[in-house]
């Protein structure tokens, strides 16, 4: 019998949640154990404004908590000093494309230098809270430049390393934007923008997985609780990593 492990994940799931804990204790040992194999694992989780990232990462750490040497997480572009200061920058001015496209690329490429590059190197685990898809999704898609330039971009700033796997929480703009407000927190720039924009920044992403369907993994999240996403995300790294 073929059995398809992603399936038997999300079935283990709903038939023994007493045994959740365990079952997910034991898929980190596994991840980790597979990360050294190949030298590293890099993964990136997007998403439009609202779509549940922060909740997703904050849970994927505590599942790794006991693995602190192996794993690093990073938000882009957020992770050093320098893009930290960037990311106000962006956060509270409405730049062109190009010039957000180069900030971010420099945010990124410290990201990478510091904190990415030294982990893989020892065959640890990356989680990254957006990535170069981001920057396809929202300075390309979005806001009109050319393919070639961001990618040649993205490709500098990561010395031509990008992330194994991209997780996209696919969310619709209504809903996402809803959900953002909500937080009133202040929101960025971007959420301050309209419904047009944000569409056009998830077919972008939309579109980045259509070609990339290797790297990219979809989860529709409107209807799903967050137990539910962070389930699904949780079932398709295991059909990728462990199949």
């Amino acid at each position: 019998m073929n059995l398809n492990i992603k399936s038997v994940w999300g079935a283990l799931l709903r038939m023994f949640p007493a045994g959740r804990r365990r079952l997910q204790s034991n898929f980190v040992k596994q991840l980790v154990a597979k990360a050294k194999e190949r030298e590293g694992i890099y993964i990136a989780i997007e998403g439009g404004d609202g779509a549940g990232k922060g909740t997703v990462i904050e849970r994927i750490k505590k599942l790794f908590a006991p693995f602190p040497d192996d794993i690093v997480f990073v938000s882009e572009p957020k992770s050093t000093e320098v893009g930290a200061k960037i990311y106000e920058i962006i956060k509270t001015h409405k730049l062109e494309s190009r010039a957000e496209l180069y900030l971010f690329s420099a945010a990124r490429c410290l990201i990478y230098e510091g904190l990415i590059k030294p982990m893989l190197e020892v065959g640890g685990m990356v989680f990254s809270d957006r990535s170069y898809a981001s920057s396809v999704a929202y300075q390309h898609f979005a806001g009109g430049l050319s393919l070639s330039e961001v990618m040649s971009a993205v490709r500098l700033s990561l010395s031509g390393r990008l992330p194994d796997f991209v997780i996209y929480l696919d969310i619709s703009p209504e809903t996402g934007l809803a959900r953002a407000r909500a937080r009133n927190d202040g929101g960025s720039s971007y959420e301050k923008l309209g419904l047009d924009y944000h569409e056009k920044v998830r077919q972008g992403y939309l579109a980045q997985a259509r070609y990339d369907g290797r790297r990219f993994i979809v989860i529709p999240v409107d209807d799903k609780t967050p137990d539910e996403v962070f389930d699904a995300v949780l079932e398709a790294l295991a059909e990728r990593l462990l199949s």
